[in-house]
């Protein structure tokens, strides 16, 4: 009897204990997130002010892929020449991306020539996962859905050329995506992980491993509160600066910010580990350094999401023709907030120079927001202070 009583405390405890590890996993109980969940305004997409006669269409509702997919368009009335296809980070949805959308539209119109802006929700995310399968997601699925968005731009466009810019997570699968579609010309990356071939940070490491498992076990494909598990509130970020200048910028966390993602009913803020796992599990269709189609890669010296020293270990891995453009004033948030008119520029500049055949008169790797067209003999002072931040920047904890 009393071996019994023993064994009987024993699982007692043991259920206590999984009961104290796996709660924060369900409820972020500590800022009361959970209540503020869903309470605000649905971000979408409005036309560029000015431009109502020359836009065609804003919509949504997209059904033309199997995953039931959304997509978010700005189309001219005239065939456009460049399509950019936005692919947003994990728990955001298209409809985020208006803003960006529209400082892209309107930097074409300066540049000479009309673009198209499309966006998607990706599979479990904004509209796309308006279902019982909210949250639920896989790399693969991510991929798939850019080939097939990507695909059915190029047919609507009239064979415009296409480029894929992701923010964040976005970013990696946009990377991932240009190597299996003809239809993509290039990418823009705002985040490159490149899980398959590079240790991200310890914590990551054990989700993808033996902790990752036990946690599949013990929830069978419960939703948990993201939050519970990743920082993501050092993912929303502004870098105040002195002067508006490079010198004595300082990280700061965007409260604002972060409470309007926190609030859009279409965010997606819960899902199972295994839909979390599989974007550290993916096995891409090549490696880095056999990619052939053309990258840009820009990120903000302060990310401390994905931090430049990552980012740049991703760069020096890439094959083909690869550009990096990173700033100082500027952290994860660079495309939504932070130097969006800046890197807008940018983007549709090198986006111009892949079609034009002139990206061998651009520097490879530059520390400024910036289309090079000589590139620079040695480095500035200002690089070698931001090599040195890089390489010293700690990312955040699991």
């Amino acid at each position: 009897m009393g071996r019994l009583w023993v064994a009987i405390q024993a699982a007692a405890s043991i259920v206590l204990l999984l009961y104290l590890v796996t709660r924060p996993l369900f409820s972020e109980w500590r800022d009361g997130a959970v209540e503020r969940v869903g309470q605000g305004k649905v971000r979408s997409w409005t036309a560029p002010q000015g431009a109502a006669a020359h836009v065609s269409r804003i919509r949504i509702n997209w059904k033309a892929s199997s995953a039931g997919a959304s997509m978010y368009c700005l189309q001219p009335e005239e065939d456009p020449r460049i399509s950019f296809l936005l692919i947003h980070d994990i728990t955001e949805h298209g409809g985020a991306l208006g803003d960006l959308a529209n400082r892209l539209f309107d930097h074409c119109g300066q540049a000479g020539f009309v673009c198209s802006v499309f966006a998607i929700d990706l599979p479990g995310h904004g509209h796309t996962g308006m279902s019982a399968e909210s949250g639920e997601f896989n790399m693969t699925s991510m991929v798939e859905l850019v080939w097939e968005a990507a695909d059915w731009i190029r047919t609507e466009t009239k064979e415009s050329a296409v480029f894929t810019i992701g923010l964040g997570i976005g970013g990696e699968v946009a990377f991932q995506a240009s190597s299996g579609s003809e239809a993509i010309t290039g990418t823009i990356s705002n985040g490159l992980l490149l899980s398959a071939e590079l240790k991200f940070r310890d914590q990551t490491e054990l989700l993808k491993g033996w902790v990752g498992d036990a946690l599949e076990l013990l929830l069978h494909g419960q939703r948990i509160f993201l939050p519970s598990l990743l920082s993501f509130w050092r993912m929303y970020d502004r870098v105040v600066c002195e002067d508006h200048t490079v010198v004595g910028c300082e990280w700061r966390h965007d409260q604002i910010s972060y409470e309007e993602h926190m609030g859009d009913p279409l965010s997606t803020w819960y899902s199972s580990i295994t839909s979390l796992r599989s974007l550290y599990h993916y096995r891409p269709l090549t490696l880095a350094a056999d990619n052939t189609k053309p990258i840009l890669v820009v990120t903000g010296a302060k990310d401390q999401a994905i931090p430049l020293v990552h980012v740049r270990e991703c760069f020096r891995r890439l094959g083909g023709k690869k550009y990096l453009r990173f700033d100082s004033r500027a952290g994860h948030q660079m495309l939504r907030q932070t130097l969006q008119d800046e890197t807008s520029r940018v983007i549709v500049g090198w986006s111009l120079a892949v079609l034009d055949g002139s990206l061998g008169d651009l520097a490879v790797e530059t520390p400024s927001l910036s289309v090079e067209t000589v590139a620079p003999t040695r480095l500035s002072a200002e690089y070698q202070r931001v090599e040195g931040e890089g390489e010293g920047a700690v990312g955040p904890e699991l």
